[in-house]
């Protein structure tokens, strides 16, 4: 599962900006995915190219989980955009709703560009438009997504199990989040605070807002278990499961990298991002951001917005348009090399640094 993992994003980071078209994607994206859920994609009896539907359409894959040629009916189909291809237009959701009329057998529809992936049921009500009826959305740099996404494809079950899916999404973000700061640290933390670390109270509310209040009581019994563990002082069983990672360079920072978010602002994306760069290099950062000392501070903060560093000796400026702050945090990938790839959501948008 990790070496797909792996490949995948290898994949996508050599070919996102280069740019591939469907055939592409499907081939180098799509298909091993669907080979990890257990498909065998180069035999049409359980992956069928382009089947024709009764309105004339071919869309590009059927899912069975029984051979058609033993009466098999597909129960998943798969529409395919090219890679960096933003899903949420009108007239793919009109596509796919053309397929939920011209495939009646299949229930279950999936439309991806490779590296997103989004599910629909045509058998859920549809009095809201297409695109407020997603059941799930699934990106590859999402923690756990392979694992999400198995589950939402798997051949032996020819029915998205989607609460579980959610339950994978939900977990692999908050152990990631968790696995930021050293256990001892956080436990310090607690006894002296006694509640959980503010982040992980963040990325609870943020999963429950992207993945539905159907993963409320999951993520509700996850924080507790994981208060329980700070209590106690003993790390929770999964706390060391992390993968291990690659061998690095010695370019690689000294510290971890900002958290993805998701960020309720551009603003506290770009404070992070800037705490991350001065703690790096104070010089370095001044290069991308506008610093103030503490003298300034009066006068300062009744003009723009800003907030202070770690240290307490330094504030950063954060008073830009939304275009402004997108050209800053460019701007602090090319300053700071190691931020180059690394993807923030911010209220929904995700944007890369490059």
């Amino acid at each position: 599962m990790h070496s797909i993992a792996s490949r995948l994003k290898e994949r996508l980071e050599r070919w996102r900006s280069r740019g591939l078209n469907e055939e592409a994607t499907l081939l180098g994206l799509v298909l091993p995915v669907l080979q990890m859920a257990g498909y065998d994609p180069f035999d049409p009896e359980e992956v069928f190219p382009q089947p024709r539907d009764s309105n004339a359409l071919k869309p590009d894959l059927a899912l069975y989980s029984k051979s058609p040629l033993e009466g098999g009916n597909p129960w998943m189909v798969v529409e395919v955009k090219a890679l960096g291809e933003a899903l949420e237009k009108e007239k793919y959701y009109n596509q796919v709703t053309l397929y939920m009329n011209g495939v009646p057998e299949a229930r279950w529809y999936a439309l991806t560009n490779g590296e997103e992936w989004m599910f629909f049921d045509r058998d859920r009500p549809r009095a809201l438009p297409l695109k407020e009826n997603v059941l799930l959305r699934v990106r590859i740099s999402d923690p756990g997504a392979l694992e999400a996404l198995r589950a939402l494809l798997d051949k032996e079950n020819a029915k998205p199990r989607l609460e579980e899916a959610r339950r994978i999404l939900a977990e692999a973000r908050l152990r990631q989040l968790a696995r930021e700061a050293p256990w001892e640290k956080q436990t310090e933390a607690y006894h002296i605070t006694h509640s959980l670390p503010a982040r992980v109270r963040q990325e609870a509310e943020a999963i429950l807002k992207d993945l539905g209040p159907q993963i409320k009581d999951f993520v509700q019994k996850w924080q507790e278990d994981y208060e329980e563990a700070l209590k106690s002082g003993k790390p929770p069983d999964w706390w060391e499961d992390a993968p291990s990672s690659p061998p690095t360079s010695p370019a690689q920072p000294s510290t971890p990298l900002p958290g993805p978010g998701p960020y309720t602002s551009w603003s506290d994306a770009l404070y992070a991002v800037a705490v991350w760069c001065y703690e790096q290099d104070p010089k370095r950062t001044e290069e991308v951001f506008k610093l103030f000392s503490q003298e300034d501070l009066g006068w300062q903060d009744k003009r723009i917005h800003s907030r202070l560093l770690p240290g307490g000796e330094k504030k950063v400026k954060l008073h830009y348009s939304t275009k402004g702050k997108k050209r800053l945090l460019k701007r602090a990938a090319r300053v700071f090399p190691e931020l180059k790839g690394l993807e923030l959501r911010v209220n929904g948008e995700t944007f890369r640094l490059e």
